[in-house]
């Protein structure tokens, strides 16, 4: 039995050691290895799409989008799709049971779910909405954007270009 619990202690030790990326304090992981990174890169929405399996496809609404066509970065971890524009926006999509894939821990002052189809979660200050998080035909997405929005933006960004 105490063989085990030690056993669990040092792989929970390692795995923070490694999250932390101190490691090298302690001469690196047990035998040299490393953690590979969960996150991939990729050049663009059909790449993306391709790697983690479904249609990737971003709110037509968000403003940046008029702006910069083109997020900055085209990320996956696992099957979750992540697009990151210049200013901050935040667009997540992952297949699967219903959860909340933004990522963002924040403990918003207000949080309301819209009557609208389909219910949209908005979080914010009671002024600006800054992170919305909805559910399509097991689809869970998400939209953070930085500098906050009206809660009509949000809605919007839900149902258009997403519904399946």
């Amino acid at each position: 039995m105490f063989a085990k619990i030690w056993a669990w202690i040092v792989a929970a030790f390692w795995a923070i050691v490694s999250f932390l990326g101190i490691a090298g304090w302690f001469g690196g992981l047990p035998g040299g290895a490393q953690l590979p990174n969960p996150i991939r890169t990729y050049t663009s929405t059909a790449e993306l799409s391709a790697a983690v399996g479904y249609t990737v496809t971003p709110p037509g609404n968000i403003a940046v989008i008029q702006i910069y066509p083109d997020p900055v970065q085209y990320t996956s971890i696992g099957n979750m799709a992540q697009l990151t524009y210049p200013d901050g926006t935040v667009f997540r999509m992952k297949p699967g049971a219903a959860q909340d894939i933004s990522g963002d821990y924040t403990e918003y002052p207000a949080e309301q779910t819209s009557n609208s189809v389909p219910p949209v979660t908005l979080k914010g200050d009671g002024t600006s909405v800054f992170l919305a998080l909805w559910r399509v035909n097991s689809y869970n997405y998400s939209l953070y954007v930085p500098n906050g929005e009206a809660e009509s933006f949000f809605i919007t960004a839900a149902q258009t270009g997403i519904l399946r």
